[in-house]
């Protein structure tokens, strides 16, 4: 077995059917938004990755989701400072959406993870220190009958796997300090990798992931 179709096998046993990847497949988004409701808050760049959101509108569109803000929300910055979670906190709270879509590479998804974890939970703590470390998001989940906002993860960087993992990390920007939240209840409910994507994305990201995996 080519060790391409031996991944994929892999791909699917390990997500089955809630993880969509290939050539041409940014089109599905509609279709998966559409099992949770019909407003989604999309957060993504709007400059390299102009074309990818465009995309992604487009295909909501058709399946009659509309945009729970009324325009696409500016993404975290690299490393997902914290300021970037809280500002996307207060997009979800304000908002109210059937789902949340976030563009990106592990920066923007990251941040998006957290940010969910803060508008479920803001009763329970509003900080988002509380859940750094393993398991703390589940607890705090249990205790007060809490759910996460659905989140489907478009990623667009070949060098992370955010979009398929438990972990989010976050950085505190006047400690110049990186802490990490890992949890099962912050997976993605969905995620979506097409591709072609990456062409939009500058090479030297491309490249450091590839160097990044191959070590």
């Amino acid at each position: 077995m080519e060790l391409r179709e031996k991944a994929i096998q892999l791909l699917k046993g390990f997500k089955k059917d809630d993880y969509v990847f290939g050539l041409d497949k940014l089109e599905e988004i509609g279709r998966i938004a559409h099992q949770y409701g019909e407003s989604a808050l999309v957060i993504s760049n709007t400059t390299y990755l102009k074309t990818v959101a465009d995309r992604v509108i487009k295909s909501l569109d058709r399946y009659g989701i509309e945009l729970a803000s009324g325009a696409i929300v500016p993404d975290a910055k690299p490393n997902s400072p914290s300021d970037d979670v809280y500002r996307l906190e207060t997009y979800i709270l304000h908002f109210q959406p059937d789902c949340i879509i976030a563009i990106g590479g592990g920066s923007t998804i990251d941040a998006v993870k957290a940010a969910n974890v803060l508008a479920s939970l803001g009763e329970y703590s509003p900080e988002v220190e509380s859940y750094f470390g393993t398991g703390l998001v589940s607890k705090a989940l249990e205790k007060t009958g809490k759910k996460l906002w659905p989140l489907i993860a478009i990623q667009t960087a070949a060098s992370s796997g955010s979009h398929l993992r438990k972990y989010a990390n976050v950085t505190d920007p006047v400690a110049k300090q990186k802490k990490i939240i890992v949890d099962e209840a912050i997976v993605p409910v969905k995620a979506l990798f097409d591709y072609q994507v990456t062409i939009s994305i500058p090479s030297e990201l491309t490249m450091d992931g590839a160097e990044h995996w191959m070590g």
